[in-house]
């Protein structure tokens, strides 16, 4: 299982494919990805669900899952959010210019 490592402030993102789920979109199967943040003051392991057609992990996906997985907030969606721990969120409050920079930079 390949996966990529991106540093983000003094914690590193990790980002694999962990299995493809049961639903389909117009952009292929709906797959899980497993992250893991490490860093001072915070240690995660998230599964999030986003449509590709390939189980490669590209900067894309990464990105994908840094923009709407970690720095969108939809309503409602605390009770299911994988990122909702106070330790995750108080990383991600503080790294939020980093992490919006960091999908800049994988878009580009």
């Amino acid at each position: 299982m390949s996966g990529m490592d991106r540093v983000v402030g003094d914690a590193t993102i990790s980002v694999s494919h962990d299995h493809v789920m049961d639903a389909m979109t117009d952009a292929g199967p709906v797959r899980s990805w497993r992250v893991t943040i490490e860093g001072p003051g915070v240690s995660h392991v998230a599964l999030v669900g986003i449509a590709s057609s390939s189980a490669d992990v590209s900067e894309a996906s990464v990105a994908t899952i840094v923009e709407y997985g970690m720095l969108t907030t939809f309503p409602g969606s605390r009770d299911n959010d994988p990122f909702a721990a106070a330790a995750v969120q108080a990383w991600i409050d503080e790294s939020r210019q980093a992490l919006a920079e960091l999908v800049v930079e994988l878009r580009s």
